[in-house]
């Protein structure tokens, strides 16, 4: 097994989900679990924490607390060439701090963690205790049928809020980000040597969730988070539970639900999603989570076929399958297309 630190998650404000382990002896390997309670994580085994959840890892001998923001998916790792330990990272958002030892000095170094996306391999040094950063990871979606995006299947930018950040990208090239800067995380951008893309709006400050203690308190996020609270219970598997939550009469939570089903690539649950459910929202998130899924892996066009075939008929199939693997800008002036697959 790999070596790491112990590390545990727990959500904030509900549940958080994690890859199935052995003992659920009828579910596919692939399948997830509901969870609400504090529990250890293995290295290895993927955790996401599910719109509108907010979970929290504690590595206590590393001094490092993760915050997972909603609509996240991470694996933890262990030792490896960058760090004792870290993330891979599928989707979303992070945000890495020192949890304070009682007498570290102020000037005391901070965590230094492994972040992973697709087959690379970066060091985060949180460079003083009072250090935090956010890291954002955003999918690109095909623009044409087969697309294989490869290492630009991702675009991403990294925040420090406070102290100093370096980034190194294992291939001997180190950036520092002070307080209030950014960088792009995207492939393209950093082999350019363009790591503050001129063509990027620059954000004016570190967006609110990489600020320690950020929550969204709104009515909305309260109001989504007790409503989605209600419909799930633990250890429930996510490809029984959520595709039932998909048919919910109430728009937002079948959209909760669907998101979930994305987060967790289970595009089975997806496709059936886009043939059973006809609330707007949620036929957005499962076309979303497709399309996002798609480019991840060389086989996932035949996964997608085959799923197609047998929820529609041999011509509706045929349609979708064009339309989830998506159009230049020059088809999307045709509005046909779009219309039907969002219909």
């Amino acid at each position: 097994a790999e070596q790491a630190p112990a590390a545990q998650i727990e959500s904030e404000d509900g549940f958080f989900l994690a890859s199935v382990d052995k003992k659920h002896e009828f579910a596919d390997k692939n399948d997830w679990v509901v969870r609400s309670k504090v529990s250890p994580i293995q290295p290895g085994s993927p955790v996401a924490s599910p719109e509108p959840f907010t979970a929290r890892i504690n590595i206590p001998e590393a001094f490092c607390k993760v915050v997972l923001l909603p609509g996240t998916e991470v694996t933890y790792i262990g030792k490896n060439k960058a760090a004792d330990m870290g993330f891979q990272i599928q989707e979303g958002r992070i945000r890495i701090e020192a949890s304070r030892g009682l007498n570290d000095a102020k000037d005391a170094a901070g965590p230094t963690l492994a972040i992973k996306v697709n087959d690379e391999l970066w060091r985060i040094e949180l460079v003083t205790r009072d250090s935090v950063c956010g890291i954002e990871i955003n999918p690109v979606q095909p623009t044409s049928p087969g697309e294989l995006l490869g290492p630009n299947n991702y675009s991403g930018i990294l925040y420090a809020y406070s102290g100093m950040i370096r980034f190194s990208d294992g291939k001997g090239k180190v950036h520092t980000v002070d307080a209030g800067q950014w960088m792009s995380l995207s492939a393209k951008d950093r082999a350019a040597g363009a790591v503050q893309p001129s063509d990027r709006q620059k954000p004016l400050r570190v967006p609110h969730w990489v600020e320690p203690d950020f929550k969204d308190n709104s009515y909305l996020s309260r109001r989504l988070i007790a409503a989605f609270n209600k419909e799930l219970n633990d250890d429930q598997l996510v490809s029984l539970t959520m595709p039932a939550i998909t048919k919910d009469l109430k728009p937002n939570i079948s959209d909760l639900a669907t998101k979930s089903l994305a987060l967790t690539n289970r595009y089975q649950e997806l496709v059936k999603v886009l043939d059973e459910v006809d609330h707007h929202e949620s036929r957005i998130a499962a076309i979303n989570g497709i399309r996002n899924w798609l480019p991840r892996d060389p086989d996932n066009g035949t996964l997608l076929k085959e799923a197609l075939q047998k929820q529609f008929s041999p011509e509706m199939a045929e349609i979708m399958e064009r339309l989830l693997w998506g159009f230049q800008a020059s088809d999307a002036q045709d509005r046909f297309i779009s219309g039907r697959l969002v219909e």
